[in-house]
This record gives C-alpha cells, sequence and structure tokens, in this order.
C-alpha cells in the first residue's frame, strides 16, 4: 500500500471534520421553513453578523474575537481552504505512521479529501485567515434535497448556525487548536481533541443561543449536524460509521464538556484543550479525564496479545498502524442491528477499543491484517458483543449482495480448542473488478473479545484459530505474571 492508499484508506478518522451543513438566511424577508432558494448580499450578511455579535456580547456575554470576519464564499474558497488545513496534518500523521515526508503526495490527498466537502458545507471557520466562509450556493443545493430538515426560519438558523463557527474562533484565539492539531502523532489524538473542538462550540453555542432567543434555531442545527445519509449496501455500513464518528464529536463531547464544567468550570475545560486524552474512548467517560484512578484496570494484557499479533508475520512486508475506537464509533458499527438496546449495553460497558493494522509495506496481494480487541466491564458484555457479531455478520452478508463492494459468498463455523471456542468467518468479497478472500476469528477469553481479520491472504481455518489462541494466551500469560509480581 503506497502513501496516498493509506492515507485515503482512513482519511475520515484522520482529519478533523468540519462543521456540517447549516443554513444561510435571506436577510430581505422573513425566510421560513421551505424558502425559495436563499439570496443574500454581502451588505446584508454584514448587518446580520454585527447584529448577532452585538447580542451575544449583550445577552449572552460571549464576545466574538473583533479580528473575525465573516464574508460570502463559493465552495472553491472553501475546498482552498480545507486543503491548507488539510495538507500539514496529513503530513504529520504519515511521518508518524513511518513514510517518508512528502508534502505533494499530501497535498494530493488533501484535495481528493477536499472536493466533496467542500460542497457540503454551508459555513467553514477557516483559521488561516480567522474568517467564517457562508456559501449560500451549497445551503440552496443541500436544502433543496432535504427541505424537512429546516424546521425554523433561515434567518434563525443561520444565527445559530454562527454562533457555533465563532465559538471555534473564540477557541482558536484561545487555545491555537490549530497548533494543537499538528502535534497530534495519531488518529486517536486527532479524534480527542475533535471531540473537544466541536463538544465545546456546542456546549458554548447552545448556551449562548438559549440566552438570545435562538434556542429551537440551535436544536434544528444540531438536527443538521446528525443527520444520515440514506444509502444500502456497503454504503450504508460505511456511512453508520461515518455517523458514528460525528456522534462521538458532537454529542459525545458536548456532554464531555458539560462533566468538566460542572466539575471543575472553566479550568477543567481549558485543561482538556491543553492537555487532551490520546485516548478517544475517555470522551465517552469524562470521569476517566477528572480523575484516571476511576479508569478500570484491565485484567488482560492488551500490549502483550498485540505485539504477539504483530510477531506472528513478516515485520519486513507489513507496516503496523495503532489505532483506538471509541464508544459512539462501536454503536456505529453495529447500527444496522435490529436489538439497539443490546447494543447500547456494549457501548456503555467498553473499556478498551484497541485496534492494530498490518499494512502491506510494498505487495498488496501480502493482504490486510488486523486485530481487534474489546475490553468490557464483565464477561457477560464480552459473550454478547461475540454474539452480536454473528447477528450483524448475516445482516451484512444479505445487504451486501449488491452494490459497489460486494459478499459474493460466506460461511462460517465454530473449532474448539481446548477450553476456546473461536468462531470462524469466510467470505469472498467482490470490489468492482476484483475479488479477494476475507477471514474473520472470533474468540472470547473473560472479559475480553478477540477479532481477527486477513484481507486478500488466504488462511486456514485452523491457521488462524491458532493466531487468535495465540493472542489471547499472550495477553492472559503476561497479565497473570504482573499480578504474581505484585503479589510479592
Amino acid at each position: 500500500m503506497n502513501l496516498p492508499e493509506l492515507v485515503l484508506s482512513v482519511a475520515s478518522l484522520l482529519l478533523v471534520p468540519q462543521d456540517p451543513p447549516t443554513t444561510a438566511p435571506e436577510a430581505s424577508t422573513s425566510a421560513t421553513a421551505k424558502s425559495d432558494p436563499i439570496q443574500l448580499s454581502a451588505e446584508e450578511l454584514a448587518k446580520l453578523v454585527e447584529d448577532l455579535r452585538t447580542r451575544l456580547a449583550k445577552d449572552a456575554k460571549f464576545a466574538v474575537p473583533a479580528e473575525v470576519q465573516v464574508r460570502l464564499a463559493t465552495a472553491k474558497d472553501i475546498e482552498l481552504a480545507l486543503i491548507e488545513e488539510f495538507t500539514p496534518r496529513i503530513v504529520k500523521l504519515t511521518v508518524a505512521a513511518g513514510y517518508e515526508e512528502n508534502e505533494s503526495v499530501a497535498r494530493d490527498v488533501a484535495t481528493q479529501t477536499a472536493k466533496p466537502l467542500s460542497s457540503a458545507l454551508f459555513a467553514k471557520y477557516a483559521t488561516g485567515s480567522r474568517t467564517v466562509l457562508v456559501c449560500l450556493d451549497n445551503a440552496n443545493r443541500v436544502l433543496a434535497l432535504q427541505p424537512d430538515l429546516l424546521t425554523v426560519p433561515a434567518l434563525e438558523l443561520v444565527r445559530a448556525t454562527l454562533a457555533h463557527e465563532f465559538v471555534h474562533a473564540l477557541d482558536h484565539a484561545n487555545y491555537a487548536f490549530d497548533r494543537e492539531l499538528l502535534e497530534c502523532n495519531t488518529a486517536d489524538e486527532v479524534s480527542a481533541l475533535d471531540a473537544i473542538m466541536e463538544g465545546h462550540a456546542q456546549f458554548i453555542a447552545r448556551r449562548a443561543c438559549a440566552a438570545i432567543g435562538l434556542e429551537d434555531a440551535f436544536v434544528t442545527f444540531t438536527g443538521l449536524v446528525l443527520s444520515k445519509a440514506t444509502a444500502t449496501g456497503f454504503d450504508r455500513v460505511a456511512a453508520e460509521i461515518t455517523h458514528g464518528a460525528i456522534v462521538h464529536s458532537y454529542v459525545q463531547g458536548e456532554a464531555f464538556i458539560a462533566a468538566l464544567h460542572a466539575k471543575g468550570g472553566e479550568e477543567a475545560v481549558a485543561r482538556a484543550f491543553r492537555e487532551p486524552p490520546t485516548d478517544p474512548l475517555v470522551i465517552s467517560n469524562p470521569e476517566w479525564f477528572l480523575d484516571p484512578s476511576q479508569r478500570p484496570a484491565s485484567e488482560f494484557d492488551v500490549e502483550a496479545a498485540l505485539a504477539a499479533f504483530e510477531s506472528s508475520f513478516d515485520s519486513e512486508r507489513y507496516l503496523p498502524q495503532r489505532s483506538r475506537g471509541n464508544a459512539a464509533l462501536l454503536k456505529g458499527a453495529l447500527a444496522l442491528l435490529p436489538d439497539q438496546e443490546a447494543v447500547d449495553a456494549l457501548a456503555a460497558g467498553v473499556l478498551g477499543l484497541d485496534i492494530l493494522n498490518l499494512q502491506p509495506k510494498e505487495d498488496p496481494k501480502d493482504g490486510f491484517l488486523i486485530c481487534s480487541i474489546a475490553s468490557f466491564r464483565d464477561s457477560n458484555l464480552a459473550r454478547s458483543y461475540r454474539d452480536v457479531f454473528a447477528k450483524l455478520d448475516a445482516i451484512k452478508c444479505e445487504q451486501m449482495k449488491t452494490g459497489r463492494v460486494q459478499i459474493v459468498s460466506s460461511k462460517s463455523e465454530k473449532i474448539m480448542t481446548g477450553t476456546d471456542e473461536v468462531d470462524i468467518y469466510d467470505k469472498d468479497v467482490k470490489n468492482g473488478t476484483q475479488n479477494f478472500p476475507v477471514k474473520t476469528a472470533v474468540l472470547v477469553r473473560g472479559k475480553v473479545s478477540i477479532e481477527i481479520v486477513s484481507s486478500g491472504r488466504a488462511f486456514t481455518p485452523d491457521e488462524w484459530v491458532a493466531v487468535a489462541v495465540k493472542l489471547a494466551d499472550a495477553g492472559m500469560m503476561k497479565s497473570a505474571a504482573g499480578n504474581e509480581s505484585k503479589g510479592n
């Protein structure tokens, strides 16, 4: 896998999501839901912004930095702003992942990532110019496709949107989060910092909008942010995971900030910006940030298990990529299941989601190898996760019979080895003109579920079972050795 392929394969997690679409106002009329296309001159926008600044300062005690500008923009303007922000982040993350620095390739990837975003965003705070860009063409296009999402007058909705963007501008002035993003070495760090940024913008803007009579408009804005795209097959699976990332940033991020503010006030929030957690799972468990001793200790040595996985394959052929999941992404990955109560219980009870992805360095035929270890509060949840996995697999096989990525054939079996029962899933997957095997093994030991996946490289069931058992043994033995040492 070359550098562009690496970055594009994880771009949705590596790059901070921009604020999803919200609409712009029609200043000359009292625009209402399902109104005609919005038209706004630069002068009208300036008057609206001046009025909003005044109301926020007077009634919400929220002073927008004087240097922050707001202007009408095109999708191309937004694209260029995104490229300038994305390029250095991609350079930093890919170098940290073990690749040589290549700004030209990084800019190409940034451009490919920015193009679809730039045609969907209604507004964006650009850190380089300290300007909120408002694109009416995007607003009108999206609202024409989804008119029912606009439930308040457009003029009110844009004010709520700008309030959210103004918090980003204030945080940029106070915390220089653009520099903090460039210090992130992993997608996990970006994910956690993004949740702090978006969560704080939601927390402050929600209170500010309530103070100036825009509470309903802010609820509508948030509804637009959290709206799901309609999709089927593989696209539905991908859309649910993307939606999980948005929930992580906006919903769990806001709850995280609210918890910090309740316990430690502005100083606790400021500490989150200065010292953001490196594990995104902390966002859904703010008590772990406030008091790290509150995080339950694991009885399983995840690091030893992941090291055993990596050592099972030729290090000259694979480049390891570490990452961690979070509760919202777990829910997104399981969103196709009809029993969402079980999914909620798993998300509430997960203590760790550790992932090791072995990427082929040169030959794609070496295939991708992935190990995911989910640690839960109790063994019942771990067993529930295995059962849920089996149900989800059946749903995916049905839904992905057609589409751009198809499951051509699938079979599963249970293999007993010692006291372990390992679930094996064999699939033949088609992506365009390419067919490749995908083999998954799921093993539960105590409070831990181990999932290993091979995509594009063939293994026999017995070979894959042996790898899964090796990982479980490594985690249990290292953990047991550590406990004995502490006992002495």
